[in-house]
């Protein structure tokens, strides 16, 4: 499942194409494992007691 693009992530994209086109996809890359690591910490801690529940 894909998720919905925010403008963060939008303009993140848009800068790194603009401003390093050779390493953009690099970049990008990074940008999104950063992003996935910062979520899994808000997400995991709250979706343990619901997992522990059943």
């Amino acid at each position: 499942m894909k998720r919905k693009e925010t403008y963060l992530s939008r303009d993140f994209r848009e800068t790194a194409a603009q401003r390093f086109p050779a390493r953009a996809k690099e970049l990008n890359t990074a940008f999104d494992m950063s992003l996935l690591r910062h979520l899994h910490r808000i997400w995991l801690p709250g979706a343990v007691p619901l997992l522990l529940r059943q």
